[in-house]
Order: structure tokens, then sequence, then C-alpha cells
């Protein structure tokens, strides 16, 4: 079985410290090999059942333990970061949301997401390539989230094309800041060969009262997607999964964690 590892580290732009889940392969003592590492956020739903939102995990040890069992998979490292509670909003979006509905009031939350995304690229990463055996090139480089964590995860991927060569982007809330995020996305340049894993489910919500979120969820989606064709991804380097009846949580993203995983390591 692989194990998590957990330390702590202060993100420099808040007093608060952050714990680091790290998940290593069963392997990991017995081989000298590196491994491909993905970065995700919302740690805490990562892992194990009980600590998760709802009682649900994204399954994350359980399906590489699985594909490592398997065979002709040597497995790779997860590094899971935190959220922060009540803060998580402010963590993953770089710019104060724009919407006046869902529970938000326009321009009350978020904006700290640049300076999050900044102590992952510049911080943590150096002190995990340093402290484990890891492939650091951007090929074997991914970041992963979900919500709030997908709509960080589409701004890293943009942001740092030369360091995350696969994003896995789930149920991308984008609608936080729409028009931050679209400009954002079309002034990017993204790397050759960047690939992209992007999910949603077709009864999406986080407001049920709002009648419009499911199509809402579905629209940006497609917007990101369309977004990234018109900027030279090929559409082979883009894989899209469209959940019929599938809910805005933990246990419909579970489904495709090793889907993922096949796809940022190439396995076929």
């Amino acid at each position: 079985m692989g194990r998590i590892e957990i330390f702590e580290m202060k993100p420099g732009y808040i007093e608060e410290t952050r714990k680091i889940r790290v998940y290593l392969p069963d392997n990991y003592e017995s081989t000298a090999i590196s491994y491909p590492v993905v970065y995700m956020h919302d740690a805490q739903n990562l892992y194990v059942d009980e600590d998760a939102f709802g009682n649900c995990s994204w399954g994350v040890s359980k399906t590489l333990e699985s594909m490592e069992a398997y065979g002709g998979f040597d497995g790779l490292i997860v590094v899971g970061i935190d959220n922060c509670g009540e803060r998580r909003f402010e963590d993953y979006s770089p710019w104060k949301n724009t919407i006046d509905h869902a529970g938000f009031r326009k321009e009350t939350r978020g904006g700290d997401g640049a300076q999050y995304a900044r102590f992952i690229v510049n911080d943590l990463k150096p002190k995990i390539d340093q402290c484990y055996r890891t492939h650091s090139d951007k090929g074997h480089t991914a970041i992963c989230g979900s919500s709030m964590g997908g709509l960080i995860s589409a701004y890293m991927a943009a942001a740092w094309p030369e360091i995350f060569g696969c994003a896995g982007i789930f149920s991308i809330a984008s609608w936080f800041a729409a028009e931050a995020f679209e400009r954002f996305i079309m002034d990017s340049q993204f790397g050759k060969e960047q690939r992209f894993f992007i999910q949603v489910g077709t009864a999406e919500t986080v407001c049920p009262e709002e009648a419009d979120m499911p199509q809402l969820f579905i629209d940006m989606t497609m917007k990101y997607v369309h977004m990234l064709l018109e900027k030279g991804v090929p559409y082979s380097d883009i894989c899209l999964k469209l959940d019929a009846g599938g809910e805005h949580c933990e246990k419909v993203w579970r489904k495709y964690m090793q889907e993922f995983f096949e796809f940022f390591t190439r396995m076929p």
C-alpha cells in the first residue's frame, strides 16, 4: 500500500500554516526510480473518506494503489494542499468575485489566488523536488482541482505552462470571476504539448435555489474548452468528460481519477 506523509508550511502571504499531504507509491522505498507529481488542492478531500467533505473522498490513494497492483504502472506522487476553510475562496481565485448571486455578494470574495499559486510554484514545488524522488520537468508535473480548485488550476496551467504540462480541471467555477478569467486565458500563451483533462456534470450546482446553475457549469466548461482551442491547444491534447446526471461532489470526481492519472502519465 502507498503511504501519506504530512508536514506543514507557511505560504508567506498570510500567517497561517498549510498542511501538505504527500502520497507516496507502494514501491517508493523499495526502488530508486523517480516519479511524476500531481499537485492537488483541497487535500482534506483526497485520500480518506472520514476526513472528506460529505464523508466521501476523491479516492486518490485507493485508485493509485489499484493501478499499481494491476501492473505496468510504477505509480506517481500526489501532493495535496489543505484548504483553509472560508479562506478557500480567497486562495482559489486571483480575482474578486463578479457575481451577485449563489450566496455571494459582488466583490466580497477572492483575490489572493496569484499569491497562493506562487507559493506552490516558488516554495512548495522546490521543497517537494528536493525531499522526494521526482521527475521535476513539466512533462511529469500536473496541477488538479475541482470547482474553485478547478479555477485556480486553470489559472496556474496558463500562468506557468513551462512548469505544468498537464491540468485536471473538474467542474470549473470560472463563473466566479468570468470576465477576468476569460481575459487572462485569452492573453496567455500555452506551452507545446500541454494537456488538459476537463470534466463537468449535467446536474451541478452550488445553490439549488438557482435553477440555471447546472447549465452555467456546462456553459463555463465549454467556454473554457473553446478558449483553449482558440489559443492553439490541439483537440487531441484535451480530454473532455461530460457526466450525464453528474452532481457537484467528490463521489462524481472520484470516478474519473484513474482516467486522469492515465491521461497524465500517457498510459494507453
